[in-house]
């Protein structure tokens, strides 16, 4: 008799069925989306906070009667701090369930990195669907207050931009597009880093920083 692998837990848009990880309550693919999301929320997080005044091409926002509209965007507002307390959240709790110390740097690019050491026991766990789609979530609710297209590109900050190909003196540039999300370098096309590679890629800055 042939043993049939359970599914994945998480509903799926195009209903396909899929077999869960031996051992995990979602598949292969959820698995990659929440290292997927744990690289982009920090970036992302990071660009939201250049997006927080409203602008236009003329200037300041204004409401009717020529008012001045609030000073920020509040959905914006909303969509950081939410990204900020589940980054914590997460964090808190898993500590917590495993008997681990949380990060002692609260930042969401320090939460995640911390996160993303423990993506195979989040995926084992029977909330497992919950976690991938929150931060799913998260990360489409970022993309959107951006750009409606979803699609962003910004520079990363000075101490952590330089490419780290060889002796290349280039920038590196974030482009935020889902599965097309990649690091890209300035002078040379083909110093290149998709998504799942920044985690790596940022320890290995971290290391020559230190």
């Amino acid at each position: 008799m042939t043993h049939r692998r359970p599914l994945c837990a998480r509903q799926h848009g195009d209903q396909i069925d899929r077999p869960a990880l031996d051992g995990h309550y979602v598949c292969e693919s959820c698995r990659d989306h929440v290292e997927r999301c744990l690289a982009e929320l920090p970036p992302l997080h990071r660009e939201l906070e250049s997006a927080l005044i409203p602008t236009t091409p003329e200037g300041p926002r204004t409401s009717g009667g020529g008012e001045i509209s609030l000073p920020i965007a509040l959905h914006v507002a909303a969509v950081r701090y939410d990204i900020e307390d589940y980054a914590r959240q997460l964090a808190a709790w898993i500590a917590d369930q495993r008997g681990h110390t949380p990060p002692d740097d609260i930042t969401v690019a320090a939460c995640c990195a911390w996160l993303a050491r423990h993506v195979a026991w989040i995926t084992a766990r029977d909330n497992a669907a919950e976690v991938v789609d929150a931060l799913d979530a998260l990360r489409a609710r970022g993309l959107h207050a951006l750009k409606p297209s979803g699609r962003r590109r910004f520079d990363l900050p000075d101490d952590r931009g330089a490419c780290p190909a060889g002796d290349c003196d280039g920038r590196l540039t974030v482009t935020l597009n889902g599965p097309r999300s990649a690091l890209a370098c300035d002078l040379d096309e083909t110093h290149r880093y998709p998504v799942d590679q920044w985690l790596d890629l940022g320890r290995d800055v971290h290391r020559q920083a230190a």
